[in-house]
């Protein structure tokens, strides 16, 4: 009987775990529901890069996942301070492996607001003079660098078991292969650029390293998240005295300090919650900023023609290119930069292609500027 009575408690205990995992599995939003109803601002996930079995780069004291990890949690620390109605998490809480794939996964079934990635930078060792922060968005990248740490950063894929199932057709050793990569994120791009350039101005006051600027560059861990994100690298593990920056737990106060301040400057210019970004941020006695007037996308107009393409053109198969109106016209664009320069060069190689008579076209707030 006793036998008979543990089976059926071990059934029922089955039975109830199976039910609780597809309620969650069927219902994200009702999981979102249940933990924002102690929160009346946004969602903000803070990825710490590596983890587990994947240490990221390395220095002489310390490793790059345990900076990421620690430097997180202090933004949770700080922010809950400064801006107790806002949900911080983070998608690990300890030294574990986690997938690119899945803390994507994380982000979008809590329908995040913002997506911040942290991680460190690393360079070869007859290039070490070489230090400061740097930036990510989404995108082309278009210069050698801006590979080279993508490339770095995707590497954790190898690690994933059946990794081919969640980033299939994909040659990470490729630059062309990473175009397809850009197109879930371009609706944020905008928003993302803005929380980029946030955080680097920060960076640019107060980091010993100074700031490298915004960028673009093919990263796994944002190309999934369907909200502005941007991928973080706090400092050079390859600059000695960088390493010992990052490695400090000082060091990682004051860039967990800059990289909330930027948070919070972003929600100020881009208020989510209005009552969050003018309210309680003044409550807390943060300036304002000036509003970022010089927030442009660069695209290439390709070509022109008064029929719209048919719906099984090549055009609509890379999401690279768009289609559009302007009154009986219809534009092929191709692109999105944030820089003038890599719209010039891909202008160019384009022409070389065969697109003669393309230019470069503006636009600022999702709008085509006239010059």
């Amino acid at each position: 009987m006793q036998n008979y009575d543990n089976r059926a408690c071990l059934a029922m205990q089955f039975i109830v775990y199976n039910l609780i995992s597809l309620t969650l599995y069927l219902s994200p939003n009702i999981f979102r529901a249940q933990i924002m109803s102690s929160f009346d601002g946004p969602a903000i996930v803070l990825d710490p890069g590596h983890g587990g079995q994947d240490d990221g780069a390395k220095g002489s004291d310390c490793v790059e996942k345990q900076i990421t990890l620690s430097i997180c949690k202090k933004i949770q620390a700080i922010l809950a301070d400064k801006l107790p109605q806002a949900a911080v998490f983070l998608t690990r809480e300890a030294d574990t492996f986690v997938a690119l794939h899945e803390r994507a996964r994380f982000a979008n079934d809590l329908d995040a607001e913002l997506f911040v990635s942290v991680h460190c930078n690393a360079i070869l060792s007859n290039q070490s003079k070489v230090r400061g922060t740097e930036t990510y968005v989404m995108g082309l990248h278009k210069a050698k660098e801006n590979l080279e740490v993508a490339r770095r950063e995707n590497n954790a894929i190898s690690l994933e078991q059946a990794s081919d199932a969640h980033y299939h057709g994909l040659n990470f050793e490729s630059p062309e292969s990473f175009i397809v990569l850009n197109h879930i994120q371009d609706q944020h791009l905008q928003q993302s650029i803005t929380l980029a350039k946030a955080i680097e101005s920060e960076f640019g006051l107060a980091h010993p390293g100074k700031s490298k600027g915004v960028k673009q560059a093919g990263f796994h861990v944002l190309h999934q998240v369907s909200m502005p994100a941007v991928l973080i690298e706090c400092g050079y593990m390859t600059h000695r005295e960088e390493e010992n920056y990052l490695c400090s737990a000082k060091g990682q106060q004051e860039i967990a300090h800059m990289i909330s301040m930027g948070i919070i400057r972003f929600l100020q210019l881009n208020p989510v919650y209005p009552s969050l970004a003018m309210q309680d941020v003044r409550s807390k006695g943060i300036a304002m900023p000036a509003v970022d007037e010089s927030l442009i996308i660069y695209k290439i107009q390709l070509a022109s023609a008064k029929n719209k393409p048919a719906h099984g053109s090549v055009w609509y198969s890379d999401p690279n290119y768009e289609i559009l109106q302007e009154g009986d016209a219809y534009k092929l664009v191709y692109g999105s930069f944030i820089s003038p320069e890599d719209a010039n060069e891909e202008k160019e190689r384009m022409k070389q292609q065969g697109f003669k008579d393309a230019f470069i076209i503006k636009f600022k707030e999702d709008q085509k500027q006239s010059k």
